[in-house]
């Protein structure tokens, strides 16, 4: 056999996958016997020829296969992505839709059908706006229409009512399907439950508004009803306060139910709480001042906590489902608790609730324990005044009989020198009496000023007149202590609307803290000016000044400089200020240390 003939059958041996030399060909060697040369030359050519294809076979059917095994792996993956996608498109967090142009729903993902509430093969080809829970199927409706017509991405919120699990907020997002020639043949639709955002807003915004809404009044009951208002319905179908009263037990200011039945029925029987120490939820929540989330009531829990109410049937007819207790905190105590509760069947509290409950607790804690401190400050005030009326009348007679007495023992003749002796120690004796009586007097007016019942008699005044009168009053206490004392008045008859004796008295005051305050060899300069609103008083001293921390305390009752040296009652500028302003003026001080003060204020002209 010749080299053809080896490698033929080498060939076809050593490759399975070719077909076998039976009843194929076979190479006969030249001038074997039966071997025909021209026949036997023509089958060795078609022999070679074959042979020289037979590589090109092969390399196509590889590449054939790898061909058919890249396909195979295009399709796995294919069929990965396809899985994958449908499970995306099936479990997505929003519900997705699409539908043709009248509404009929084609196909629609898990999480559509179970907002829906239908089993997804019944929804395809139903009418969107028929099977979805819609309070009202009209904003659907011009959604679709919207969408369609505008051939353009369009958004709405739907409002789904789920029976017993109440109502969602939804909101809607359709994009339209086009076809070939650019007309609307559908829309693609999602629809995303954003309930627990809106709520969310809805409670933000009201605890926006609890600020102003508490801090707008200092009447308690006013404050309750704030806090009933924010509470009630949007945060809770029941709200209650609990409070310590003064001799420690607890009491209930507040109960409000969204329900106006229950309101009448139960609100009056809730409010007679009379728990001892630690048997009621509000009261632990008191003692330990920490806040208590009962996300679900059992009927096991529910009567353990009403088990020691007063009236436990009220309790029970209630219907609480779900319960936050936050303790009231204000200057470093806990005085009271804030309830919460859910009254439905579908509604929870979660703990996002709780942190708005706590701050809303904050807010009401503040402006409650403010109203008690006013309160406090009120009866403060007013028993003040009350002892301040009492010993200012028992003072008086006391006083009157001792001015008579040193009057008349100044008169009565006597020896030269007792007469000088008795006079010295009377004179003193009459002076102290003057200043007590002076001090009653500044008491009595600061009770009237601060109990808003300080009247003033106002007339038409000359300022020259009252200016003139007021320095030569201070004279010779200026001249004691080597002042000198100078006057700026304007030209002409100015006027003013004002009650002279009062006026009176706040300069004198003025002038005498000058006086006081001013060194030996200093000026004094009392200057009048007239303003297009009224007239400017000032009364300037070349003192030591005030410094700039104490400018602000000037005019406080019973606030007095820390100088030792110059001690004073600390209420003339107090009644100084309350007298400016009950004539409509202003009074202020401006005063640099070392240079000196100056003290202005303000009156009415007097119109013709």
């Amino acid at each position: 056999m010749d080299r053809a003939g080896l490698i033929a059958e080498a060939a076809t041996d050593s490759h399975p996958s070719w077909p076998s030399n039976q009843g194929t060909f076979r190479f006969l060697h030249p001038g074997s016997p039966g071997c025909d040369l021209p026949t036997a030359r023509r089958k060795s050519y078609t022999a070679r020829r074959k042979l020289k294809q037979v590589p090109d076979l092969y390399v196509h059917q590889v590449g054939l296969k790898a061909r058919n095994l890249e396909r195979l792996r295009a399709r796995q993956r294919l069929e990965e992505e396809s899985g994958r996608y449908i499970d995306l498109y099936d479990f997505a967090p929003v519900g997705c839709c699409t539908m043709d142009a009248a509404g009929h729903i084609q196909d629609i993902n898990l999480t559509g059908a179970e907002l829906l509430g239908a089993p997804r093969r019944e929804l395809r080809g139903q009418l969107f706006a028929a099977v979805a829970p819609l309070e009202d199927s009209r904003p659907f409706r011009a959604h679709l229409k919207r969408c369609v017509e505008t051939k353009a991405r369009v958004t709405s919120e739907l409002t789904f009512s789920l029976g017993t699990r109440g109502t969602r907020t939804v909101q809607i997002i359709s994009d339209p399907v086009l076809d070939w020639s650019g007309a609307t043949i559908g829309c693609r639709t999602a629809f995303i439950d954003i309930s627990e955002t809106k709520q969310l807003e809805t409670k933000l915004r009201l605890l926006s508004e609890a600020g102003p809404a508490l801090t707008s009044s200092l009447d308690s009951s006013a404050i309750l009803d704030a806090v009933a208002r924010i509470a009630v319905p949007e945060l809770a179908g029941l709200c209650m306060v609990d409070v310590l009263g003064e001799s420690g037990e607890i009491e209930r200011p507040l109960v409000a139910f969204a329900d106006p039945t229950k309101q009448k029925l139960l609100a009056r029987r809730l409010k007679q709480l009379t728990p001892s120490p630690g048997q009621t939820i509000q009261a632990r929540v008191i003692e330990s001042g920490e806040p208590v989330l009962l996300p679900e009531l059992s009927d096991q829990i529910r009567e353990r906590i009403i088990r020691h109410h007063a009236h436990p049937d009220a309790m029970r007819a209630a219907g609480i489902r779900s319960l936050i207790v936050v303790p009231l905190f204000a200057r470093g105590r806990t005085f009271g608790a804030l309830t919460l509760a859910v009254v439905t069947s579908h509604e929870r509290y979660s703990f996002s609730d709780l942190q708005l409950a706590q701050d809303l607790a904050t807010r009401s804690a503040l402006a409650m324990d403010n109203a008690r401190l006013y309160v406090e400050a009120q009866n403060a005030i007013a028993a003040r005044d009350t002892i301040v009326a009492l010993v200012s009348h028992d003072l008086k007679n006391p006083l009157a009989v001792i001015f008579m007495t040193a009057a008349r023992m100044l008169k009565v003749p006597g020896r030269k020198d007792r007469r000088a002796e008795s006079r010295k120690f009377i004179e003193s004796v009459h002076r102290s009496a003057e200043r007590m009586n002076r001090l009653i007097q500044d008491l009595l007016d600061v009770s009237s000023i601060e109990a808003g019942q300080f009247s003033i008699d106002k007339r038409p005044q000359p300022v020259t007149s009252l200016v003139v009168e007021a320095v030569e009053a201070v004279q010779v206490q200026a001249a004691a202590r080597s002042l000198r004392l100078e006057t700026g008045l304007p030209q002409g008859n100015l006027c003013v609307d004002c009650d002279a004796d009062r006026v009176s008295q706040v300069l004198a005051n003025l002038l005498g803290n000058a006086i006081k305050f001013t060194e030996p060899g200093g000026t004094i300069l009392v200057r009048v000016e007239p303003r297009a609103s009224g007239v400017l008083f000032s009364v300037a001293d070349t003192g030591p000044g005030i410094p700039v921390p104490h400018l602000p305390h000037v005019f406080d009752r019973f606030w007095r400089t820390p100088d030792p040296a110059r001690k004073g009652t600390g209420l003339g500028l107090s009644i100084a200020k309350g007298i400016v302003e009950a004539h409509g003026g202003r009074i202020w001080v401006e005063s640099q240390v070392g240079q000196g003060s100056v003290f202005f204020f303000t009156l009415p002209l007097t119109r013709p």
